[in-house]
This record gives C-alpha cells, sequence and structure tokens, in this order.
C-alpha cells in the first residue's frame, strides 16, 4: 500500500493508493 502525504497549515492529508480488494474500514483496523 503507498500512502502520499501533504502538508497543510496546521495539519496533515495522507492519501492511501490500495490495490487490496479489502473494504476501507478493514484496512484502518489492521494499520490501528
Amino acid at each position: 500500500m503507498l500512502a502520499t502525504i501533504q502538508k497543510q497549515q496546521n495539519n496533515y492529508v495522507v492519501k492511501f493508493n490500495r490495490p487490496l480488494s479489502h473494504s476501507v474500514d478493514a484496512v484502518w483496523a489492521v494499520l490501528t
């Protein structure tokens, strides 16, 4: 899984490029 991290003024935006068949919730559960 690849992630693009962009810095905003006071926070970060992270976009994941996931060529997986899993849902976002399932992937997030593994990461956290």
